[in-house]
């Protein structure tokens, strides 16, 4: 199965914008459990890695809203914007990198999940800005003159 594509040009005519979310075509329903889904986490990963292959030690880590951040509704910690699919870069005794973070003893754990947590929103905001920097610059330059 390939990647996820929200079709709105046949949807309202204006293009197709590929989104890449659990390998499936985007239906509303599904678009809108990027935002809320109140189902159990352990429903969303085996329906995560169905659709996405064996996990083969990548793991689905909440990166803005932990699941022990029970101060926030289910809907919002279990959404898709806040999962992210981590790498097996690492094998502890714990599991990989996201169980590393969560379980170990070290003081780095705490870093590197903090520096995912200010990466995401600083990388989105960055590539913002440098768009709207650049969209800018290409919107002042002088038109060159004709034939």
């Amino acid at each position: 199965m390939g990647p996820a594509i929200w079709d709105f040009e046949s949807q309202y005519g204006i293009g197709t914008i590929p989104l890449v979310l659990g390998g499936e075509v985007l239906g509303a329903a599904k678009l809108g459990k990027f935002f809320y889904d109140n189902r159990a986490f352990r429903a969303i990963s085996r329906e995560y890695w169905k659709a996405n292959g064996p996990a083969n030690g990548s793991s689905l880590h909440h990166w803005l809203f932990p699941q022990s951040a029970t101060w926030v509704p289910q809907g919002i910690r279990n959404a898709g914007f806040n999962l992210l699919e981590l790498p097996p870069i690492i094998d502890t005794p714990f599991g990989g990198l996201n169980q590393w973070m969560g379980l170990s003893p070290s003081p780095w754990a705490p870093v590197v999940d903090w520096g995912i947590r200010l990466g995401i929103p600083t990388s989105l905001i960055s590539a913002a800005a440098a768009g709207a920097a650049l969209g800018s610059n290409s919107s002042d330059a002088p038109a060159s003159p004709g034939p």
